[in-house]
């Protein structure tokens, strides 16, 4: 039996290819407002996924721990993109 589940490899494969068109479409994702809160976002995401299948091979405890700290990292980085969407539909700064 493997340590991993079939279905955390294949988010992480469909993250992987979501980070290859977004370097594709970098240039015009630029060009949008909080590009760069949603970048974090991804990246912060695409390493908690990456060790929530690492954690499965070895060192378990602390890619657990990596895991969640990134996921958490990731829920603060929503959190400020939402609140700067709020003060966006308000009419304030972009």
């Amino acid at each position: 039996m493997t340590a991993y589940q079939p279905s955390e490899v294949t988010v992480l494969a469909i993250a992987l290819a979501a980070g290859i068109f977004l370097l594709a479409h970098r240039k015009w994702l630029r060009q949008q407002p909080f590009f760069t809160t949603a970048i974090a976002w991804f990246v912060l995401q695409l390493f908690a996924w990456s060790f929530t299948v690492l954690e499965g091979f070895f060192y378990a405890q602390l890619f657990n721990f990596l895991e969640h700290f990134f996921y958490a990292a990731a829920a603060v980085v929503a959190l400020i993109a939402c609140q700067g969407l709020l003060r966006h539909a308000k009419g304030g700064a972009q």
